[in-house]
């Protein structure tokens, strides 16, 4: 989970620092960002994948979700 605090809108880079905080969070909690486009990460447990694609400050994500 992202949490933010103060107020970041408004500022000109408010954004990049919302997706480089993201970004670090998503890196400890286990997520793999691809070397090829870096506002793709993913993360891969078993037969389970999550993905998260991270724009600037839009977020959009899916999970597959293998058979054992």
């Amino acid at each position: 989970m992202v949490v933010q605090v103060g107020n970041l809108y408004g500022h000109p880079t408010a954004g990049r620092h919302w997706y480089k905080k993201a970004t670090n969070e998503l890196l400890e909690y286990g997520f793999t960002q691809s070397e090829y486009d870096h506002c793709f990460f993913y993360m891969i447990e078993d037969t389970d994948m999550l993905i998260v694609l991270l724009y600037v400050d839009d977020i959009i994500t899916a999970h597959t979700r293998g058979t054992s």
